[in-house]
């Protein structure tokens, strides 16, 4: 997806500098259709591909506006393709999944399994053998606690933001302090 979306970043330039929008506009159609892929996976890199593919297509879409001489029914099919993609819904339910995952992963790692506190805690293979106990013993809760805190409020701020439609209530919330 990653090779197609790239293939159709450069031929929708071309096009626009060849003087062609129509060839363009049917390269941005096709990334906004190829953002879509993966829209039902759990796995926040499965949204991270969609959110750079549709980066492409904001910027095809971009250069293709400055080109004069759109119809009316050019624009509303841009417009139709971009109003059809959705990015929030999809990342909060990537989320929701990573959230299940890692909690499989302190529980296992509690229990032992130094695959899963690998995955959560930083232990490097030097002290691995010292930390994995200690982490354990005395740290796995509080990281656990610390991880479902941070990921409700990212979740709780990208609902606000879905429901108020602005960007800037996201990085509002997401901003420390």
């Amino acid at each position: 997806i990653r090779k197609a979306a790239h293939w159709l970043a450069w031929a929708t330039a071309t096009e626009l500098d060849r003087s062609r929008p129509g060839p363009a506009l049917t390269n941005v159609l096709s990334l906004l259709d190829l953002a879509h892929c993966y829209e039902q996976e759990g796995t926040l890199v499965s949204h991270m591909i969609r959110v750079a593919v549709a980066a492409m297509a904001f910027a095809g879409s971009w250069e293709a506006l400055q080109v004069a001489g759109w119809t009316d029914a050019e624009l509303a099919e841009l417009q139709r393709s971009w109003e059809e993609l959705s990015l929030g819904r999809a990342i909060e339910f990537a989320l929701q999944m990573e959230r299940a995952t890692a909690l499989t992963y302190f529980e296992s790692g509690r229990l032992g399994n130094t695959n899963a506190i690998g995955l959560i805690a930083p232990v490097s293979s030097f002290a691995e053998g010292f930390y994995a106990p200690l982490w354990q013993m005395t740290l796995s809760k509080g990281d656990e606690l610390h991880y479902l805190r941070t990921i409700q409020s990212f979740l709780d701020a990208l609902r606000v933001a879905r429901e108020k439609r602005s960007s800037v209530e996201f990085q509002n919330r997401m901003e420390p302090g």
